[in-house]
């Protein structure tokens, strides 16, 4: 059964309305991953539950977004890097091969699948 408390994941804000880590801006919502119950003890787990509590979102740096999203266009064909390619992307950006990773996977479906939509739909006649 599903929590009705928590937030869908589902966005209703278009493309370019994301921030640089993907996250949706402005909404005022605090996208962070922690129950918000519990007390943290020094070694930052929850006295509660014994899970550590995940870390609040930040923001990826401009020039690590603007690398991705330029390798993201000049590859809209196939737009998967390779180990070595996110590698490379990694160090380019200061970002952890995951963050890369992550980061292709929500610009796959937030960017490149709308922009395939978006021509779907002029080719119809609609």
């Amino acid at each position: 059964m599903h929590d009705v408390s928590r937030q869908s994941s589902v966005s209703l804000h278009p493309p370019d309305s994301l921030e640089e880590d993907g996250s949706e801006q402005g909404d005022g919502i605090d996208h962070s991953m922690g129950s918000g119950e519990g007390t943290n003890d020094e070694d930052g787990e929850d006295r509660l539950n014994g899970k550590p509590r995940q870390k609040k979102r930040g923001i990826f740096p401009k020039h690590a977004t603007t690398a991705m999203r330029a390798w993201l266009f000049q590859h809209l064909n196939h737009p998967y890097p390779s180990e070595d390619q996110k590698k490379t992307l990694s160090e380019l950006t200061g970002l952890k091969i995951l963050q890369v990773n992550n980061w292709f996977i929500n610009a796959r479906r937030r960017i490149v699948q709308p922009m395939i939509d978006q021509s779907n739909r002029g080719g119809q006649g609609t």
